[in-house]
């Protein structure tokens, strides 16, 4: 009984809107692949960032985990992993994660590293999180930032909700 209620509603109504936002995404192709965006910044699905060959073969030295549950790196690999647990959801609010996510890529490629940004399928919240990289990196609005994205990986796709916060981030950028 003291298991119920602890048991947390907003966790699950999460899941429940990242089951539901599955509609967003164009397409839901799950690959090993990582994708390089710029020099040290690459994107991948859940299960590319698990993928031991596309890990070594990119000279992965860091992942940005999007995803709230854990992955599995081996630890031979010697990669350093900071998760922040994003949901895929109308009510996430991406813009207050943006700097801590930011921070974290500009940290490794200022020191030479190459980060994987992930999540489940390398679409809507890893997508958000490289496109907003691009746009602070390359100093370029949303809509050329989007597009540099989209011509690196096809399946980059924001919900709208993220797509909207992007526009947001884009002007304080320009600011």
């Amino acid at each position: 009984m003291e298991a119920i209620r602890k048991f947390d509603k907003t966790k699950l109504k999460n899941v429940i809107m990242e089951v539901k936002n599955f509609e967003y995404i164009e397409d839901f192709t799950i690959d090993n692949q990582a994708i390089n965006i710029f020099p040290g910044l690459f994107i991948s699905s859940l299960t590319g960032a698990q993928n031991v060959e596309t890990l070594k073969e990119n000279k992965i030295t860091h992942i940005l985990t999007l995803i709230p549950w854990k992955i599995n790196i081996p630890k031979d690999l010697n990669i350093q992993n900071k998760k922040i647990k994003m949901y895929d959801t109308e009510e996430y609010d991406l813009l207050s994660t943006l700097p801590e996510a930011l921070d974290y890529i500009e940290y490794v490629i200022e020191n030479k590293g190459n980060v994987l940004v992930h999540c489940h399928a390398g679409v809507s919240r890893s997508g958000s999180v490289v496109i907003a990289a691009i746009m602070k990196m390359k100093k370029i609005p949303f809509e050329e930032a989007y597009k540099f994205a989209k011509e690196k990986r096809q399946s980059i796709q924001p919900n709208p909700h993220f797509i909207k916060q992007l526009q947001i981030f884009s002007k304080s950028l320009a600011n």
